[in-house]
């Protein structure tokens, strides 16, 4: 019991890090990272291989497997929310804590940078597939790949000197014509 309250202790620490934590191979195998969207946060979950949990703020999260599913599950008093994602599916998923949901994050990022004549060398850098400048809005958007990690991809370009700042981007309910 002593191990599971040491290591509970841990994971909320490193919950508790900012998006500027460092990125090493010694990090544990469930690991929620604080960001945010453009309007609000979000607590990234890990595709972990294995069940995990975190206590972030007053959030209990917890990812399970069961039966090829993975389970995504966030309860804070009696109320318990839950996802579901298909082994097989690459999805990347977090929680948005003042809507009480998870969120599938989008495979695209939105970068604020000093100079829109550098989005090529972001892109690269993201491992992109391409990408959209507003320069009029002051924003672009970095597509990336259908395999990639969205916070992996916020992390490598978070520092670069001409981004100013990156924001995941989450999908959006499907919208169904009547």
């Amino acid at each position: 019991m002593s191990r599971l309250v040491l290591l509970s202790a841990a994971l909320s620490a490193l919950a508790l890090a900012n998006v500027h934590a460092q990125e090493t191979d010694e990090t544990p195998a469930f690991a929620v990272q604080r960001t945010a969207t453009i309007d609000h946060p979000l607590l990234v979950l890990p595709r972990a291989s294995a069940d995990g949990e975190a206590r972030v703020d007053d959030w209990q999260l917890s990812v399970t497997i069961e039966n090829g599913v993975r389970i995504y599950r966030a309860k804070r008093g009696d109320r318990v929310h839950t996802h579901r994602a298909p082994l097989v599916m690459q999805r990347y998923v977090a929680f948005n804590p003042d809507k009480s949901r998870f969120e599938e994050l989008a495979k695209n990022l939105r970068v604020e940078l000093s100079d829109s004549d550098a989005l090529e060398y972001v892109i690269e850098t993201a491992g992109g597939t391409g990408g959209k400048a507003y320069p009029l809005l002051g924003f672009a958007y970095v597509h990336l790949p259908a395999d990639a990690d969205p916070f992996r991809a916020l992390q490598s370009i978070k520092d670069l000197s001409v981004v100013v700042s990156v924001r995941l981007t989450v999908k959006g309910p499907k919208i169904v014509p009547r």
